[in-house]
């Protein structure tokens, strides 16, 4: 990891990379690169002359991105914050393009700013060191797949992701920078909340999806965004504020309710508990009064649908009614694969080709995944890399909760210290979706994967410049 200098806490400044001597700071570097400033007006006046096409539109708005984004690459870092939450609001090739194009152009700019020459300590984290072991191990069982393209393309994906983590670490650097990436999630998942909310009473639509294009993937991306909310009605002093938020809350309350997502009704239940009993203290103070009474008056106008979908989760698990009957042969089916292939499993995003080779004689036929991340990475990658992934999730959790205690410490860190304690629960409502869900690859785990190396590097500069014991009791 870069050399970190100052000795600010990391709520007061951003932290300072020392450069080499005899070097020129990276500001300088980047002047050359003022000119390009002119070429996304140059283009719009190309457009207007030439009446040119909305293709060319959408050139001349990634080329004015990749601009702002080699000059500063934190805002490649916010953008894909927000498109993570809204992936398919545009055609899903389109969104995985832009996704890419961004992510490298941010990737190249941090290189560029950081100095090639700059090492980072991948052995300074243990979540970082799994996660580098777990991609080993992945593209190790590409070479074990009947399909090696698809297996290639997933791998790849991961490697993408696992990047992301490392730019996320290195580009957010002081906590007005985290509030912003917390901000730009929790304004993108509002808006697709709203939209999820009007798809279900107004557009005719059965299960709200809003900008996520699918039910499940709708309510883990508002299951992730609750504490979050729930952390700012106890954080904010304003009651103005406060009624605002708590508005906010009945809005999610009521998204994930029309998503009639099964998974996503457990997850947000114990997202909303844990919440609860790190933020809210229930009729002892005026957040918690205002939270009560939203839960309890929302709660009691949900649509009859709602309510249908919450009383069949008992059946549905204990006597695999409708989905989960087929999910439980999907699962014996990845666990059948998880006994003959253990080591490198049949190669990742080849449980589909695969799975005929391994279902139950009387099981769905048709195509589909495991619905299930765990048995996921067991059966693509086999058991070492499930124990891996497995090691990456708790020492992340352990991560958050290590950094929300430093920050604790420090008066002008509270706020890190509760997007810390966020990222601990939003942990907790993924690992339980990705139960009933092939989520592995899914953005919500590696945002948060990212936030709580980010956090770490944040807490590990606070702690660095703590005082000690002896000097608080003026020793």
């Amino acid at each position: 990891m870069a050399e970190l200098a100052g000795v600010e806490s990391a709520a007061r400044a951003p932290l300072r990379i020392r450069w080499p001597e005899g070097r020129p700071a990276p500001r300088t570097m980047w002047r050359w690169l003022s000119p390009l400033l002119l070429l996304p007006f140059g283009m719009l006046a190309y457009v207007i002359t030439e009446q040119g096409s909305l293709l060319l539109l959408g050139y001349l708005a990634i080329a004015a991105v990749s601009v702002a984004i080699l000059l500063q690459p934190f805002v490649g870092l916010a953008a894909l914050t927000g498109i993570f939450a809204a992936e398919y609001v545009i055609p899903i090739e389109g969104a995985m393009s832009v996704t890419k194009a961004i992510g490298w152009v941010t990737l190249f700019s941090v290189i560029c700013r950081l100095g090639l020459e700059r090492r980072i300590r991948v052995t300074s984290r243990p979540m970082l060191v799994y996660m580098v072991i777990l991609l080993g191990i992945m593209g190790l069982s590409v070479f074990a797949a009947r399909d090696e393209v698809s297996a290639l393309v997933v791998f790849l994906t991961y490697v993408q992701l696992v990047v992301f983590v490392f730019v996320t670490m290195h580009l957010v650097t002081s906590e007005r920078r985290m509030l912003a990436l917390v901000w730009t999630l929790l304004a993108v998942v509002g808006v697709s909340a709203v939209v999820g909310v009007i798809q279900f009473t107004r557009g005719g639509m059965t299960r709200a999806v809003g900008l996520v294009a699918d039910p499940n993937m709708f309510s883990l991306v508002i299951g992730v965004a609750l504490p979050f909310v729930m952390a700012m009605i106890r954080r904010h002093s304003i009651p103005l504020a406060r009624v605002g938020l708590s508005l906010v809350l009945a809005l999610l309350v009521v998204a994930v309710g029309v998503s009639l997502s099964r998974g996503g009704y457990i997850a947000f239940a114990v997202g909303l508990l844990l919440g609860i009993i790190r933020f809210v203290r229930p009729l002892q103070t005026l957040s918690g009064t205002l939270a009560f009474i939203v839960l309890v008056v929302v709660m009691g106008h949900l649509p009859s649908a709602v309510w249908r979908r919450a009383e069949s989760i008992g059946p549905a698990i204990l006597r695999g009614r409708d989905t989960m009957g087929v999910r439980y042969d999907l699962w014996r089916t990845g666990c059948a694969m998880i006994r003959e292939r253990p080591w490198l499993g049949v190669g990742l995003h080849n449980t589909i080709v695969t799975a005929p080779e391994y279902r139950p004689p009387d099981a769905d036929t048709r195509r589909r995944m495991l619905h299930n991340a765990y048995l996921d990475i067991g059966a693509e990658a086999g058991i070492p890399a499930l124990v891996v992934f497995l090691l990456l999730l708790v020492s992340a959790w352990r991560e958050s909760r290590r950094a929300a205690r430093i920050f604790a410490r420090h008066p002008r860190s509270q706020n890190l210290r509760y997007i810390a304690q966020c990222v601990e629960i939003g942990l907790i409502i993924w690992m339980i979706q990705a139960m009933s869900l092939s989520i592995g690859t899914h953005k919500m785990l590696w945002l948060m994967l990212a936030w709580c190396a980010a956090l770490a590097r944040l807490a590990a500069v606070d702690a660095q410049h703590a005082p000690s014991g002896n000097a608080r009791r003026g020793a």
